[in-house]
């Protein structure tokens, strides 16, 4: 991931869809900045313009973007479509999927059953899952 793709991020959780998309249309073009720009059109104003990226980040890259692909969905709040994606993420040993616990635009979903189900099938703890852990402190050597 590209640090301008990141940023985008950031203002997409802002909410500042111009922030959003400069900082996607800075990213190095290529694969990176296709997911950035799917990702920030979907806050924007033009439906058409956030069809249409994201159009093109399947069409070239749902074979190993199927988790950015996820994120634009849950974005476009499609949780059937979110989670057909996480599905194929996993499917294509997509390294995304490590990141699941972690995402702020797919955790708006971690209260949908098929989240804990989906962490379940991937290995990990779902979100309401607490571990306990013992603090270094008191730990014996």
């Amino acid at each position: 991931m590209g640090n301008n793709e990141q940023l985008t991020i950031v203002e997409i959780l802002y909410g500042n869809a111009a922030a959003a998309l400069r900082d996607a249309q800075q990213e190095r073009p290529g694969d990176w900045q296709d997911a950035a720009l799917a990702r920030a059109l979907q806050i924007g104003s033009d439906p058409v313009a956030a069809d249409a990226a994201l159009k093109t980040l399947v069409d070239k890259q749902a074979g190993k973007a199927a988790y950015q692909i996820a994120q634009v969905y849950a974005l476009r709040k499609d949780p059937d479509k979110t989670f057909e994606w996480l599905d194929r993420a996993w499917a294509n040993h997509d390294a995304g999927v490590g990141l699941l616990l972690y995402d702020p635009l797919l955790l708006r979903y971690q209260h949908d059953p098929r989240f804990a189900a989906y962490c379940k099938k991937v290995g990990l703890p779902a979100p309401n899952e607490r571990t306990t852990t013992v603090p270094i402190a008191e730990r014996t050597p």
